[in-house]
């Protein structure tokens, strides 16, 4: 094949691939429910619970959220400042930390 052939083949591709993965991103995140929570292993997450507690270390933050199911939030760097009681929103992703499941959170958001 000619240079010009492949090049014009390449970028087509390439501009192709980049609106899809474009699309893709633009997908929105399913709620997730209790049940899959204790189910997953991994992958993203989005759901709604009531803050049990929050304890503070150097860097980082840990929220207890009841969705009926008890799980630990981690947020990494920031100040949030959040109380017993609030009902939250958060999308982050399913991890395994000593054995007990967690959500490393990527956007955490007070439900009014």
């Amino acid at each position: 094949m000619k240079e010009a052939t492949i090049l014009k083949i390449s970028l087509v591709t390439t501009i192709i691939g980049l609106f899809l993965l474009f699309y893709i991103g633009l997908q929105p995140l399913a709620e997730t429910s209790a049940e899959d929570l204790l189910e997953k292993t991994e992958g993203a997450v989005k759901f709604t619970g009531q803050v049990k507690g929050v304890s503070r270390a150097e860097g980082v933050t840990f929220v207890k959220v009841v969705q009926p199911v008890e799980t630990t939030v981690v947020v990494f760097g920031n100040t949030i400042n959040l109380s017993q009681g609030d009902t939250i929103e958060i999308i982050g992703d399913l991890d395994q930390f000593n054995g007990q499941k967690e959500v490393i959170a990527r956007r955490i958001r007070m439900v009014t």
